[in-house]
């Protein structure tokens, strides 16, 4: 059986849902970025320093100053690309799962479990909690290939 991808498919509403909630997610994680910058006084661009810096007139070799790296916007960054190479996969392979007819209760434990593996990747990558955060990874990696298996499995190309 193939299913529809429409509002009238009780899965693609779940998958909205979940899909909606993963993506605020990793949307929020973007003014967190920005928020630690400004706070820390760490800029990825000469331009970001010197608008910071308004007002102060600060000479050019404090500007050089204020372009490094730090740990926590950079945990943020890497948090967010992490974010990327799973969500949007998720978002792309759940579609063409769906259309594979499987099971309701299946398709949306599948869902729950992705994005409750991203929510405490966020989390436990936020704070450096090791081994939680590989497991929430992997957690959501076997999700995917989940998907790319059963679509494979019971499509008919």
């Amino acid at each position: 059986m193939v299913a529809e991808l429409n509002f009238n498919n009780p899965t693609v509403v779940a998958l909205a849902r979940y899909g909606a909630l993963v993506v605020g997610k990793m949307l929020f994680l973007l003014p967190l970025t920005a928020f630690f910058r400004v706070t820390r006084k760490v800029y990825a661009n000469p331009e970001d320093a010197r608008f910071a810096s308004v007002g102060s007139a600060k000479p050019e070799a404090q500007i050089k100053k204020m372009l490094v790296q730090d740990e926590m916007v950079e945990r943020v960054r890497r948090c967010v690309l992490n974010d990327m190479e799973n969500i949007i996969p998720f978002l792309l392979l759940a579609p063409l799962y769906i259309l594979t007819g499987p099971a309701d209760s299946t398709a949306l434990l599948l869902f729950q479990i992705f994005v409750g593996s991203r929510f405490v990747h966020t989390i436990t990558y936020l704070f450096g909690m090791q081994p939680f955060r590989a497991l929430a990874f992997t957690a959501g990696l076997c999700v995917n290939f989940y998907f790319v298996f059963h679509i494979f499995q019971n499509s008919h190309f």
